[in-house]
């Protein structure tokens, strides 16, 4: 498979940003990449400096809803999301095998039973807020690309306490996964406080 290029969305509030992007490493250690919206792809070519620049004109500083929680399910995929809405990502919305759908990804792996109980917890704490778009990137992907980039940017000071340990980052990699349910029942109560205190 050739190399692809994504447009991707993120989010200002780096204290929200921190504390998603640690939810999604404590559902699934070996993901890559933290809370993004995936706005176009993918591209044959990177899109042109004067392009994205227009886009990120348009976009920086612009309100996206989160609406909910969501999942895809089928035979081979298993995945939990936040629901997002926005005009200006609907404007570039570029992606020619889905239907418009933006949303960022808190859990994608093997666990159908595991997924469940994410959403489930997603869905019982009703998370409806807005988020203010802080940037705009175009990245290529490669194909096997083993890239770590989430595990090396993660500040886990926000779910320090609930973790109670050291190393978090050692702690949450040997986790069962009815372990992790149980920190993430634990977090959801300090990611809305932090939500609705902004």
């Amino acid at each position: 498979m050739s190399n692809r290029w994504f447009s991707y969305v993120l989010i200002e509030d780096k204290e929200i940003q921190n504390f998603i992007d640690a939810i999604i490493f404590l559902c699934n250690p070996v993901e890559k990449n933290g809370a993004h919206i995936t706005m176009m792809g993918p591209l044959k070519d990177k899109l042109e400096i004067s392009e994205l620049n227009k886009i990120k004109n348009e976009m920086i500083g612009s309100k996206i809803s989160i609406i909910g929680v969501g999942r895809f399910f089928n035979d081979r995929q298993n995945t939990v999301f936040l629901q997002c809405g926005s005009d200006f990502v609907k404007k570039f919305w570029k992606k020619p095998d889905f239907p418009f759908n933006p949303h960022i990804t808190i859990y994608n792996g093997k666990s159908r039973d595991f997924a469940e109980k994410i959403y489930l917890i997603f869905r019982e704490n009703r998370l409806f807020f807005e988020l203010s778009v802080g940037d705009v990137i175009c990245l290529q992907s490669h194909s096997g690309q083993k890239d770590f980039h989430l595990i090396f940017s993660l500040d886990l000071d926000g779910i320090r306490g609930a973790l109670g340990g050291e190393n978090p980052i050692s702690q949450i990699k040997k986790m069962q996964d009815w372990e992790r349910i149980m920190i993430l029942e634990r977090l959801m109560p300090k990611l809305k406080w932090l939500i609705y205190n902004r």
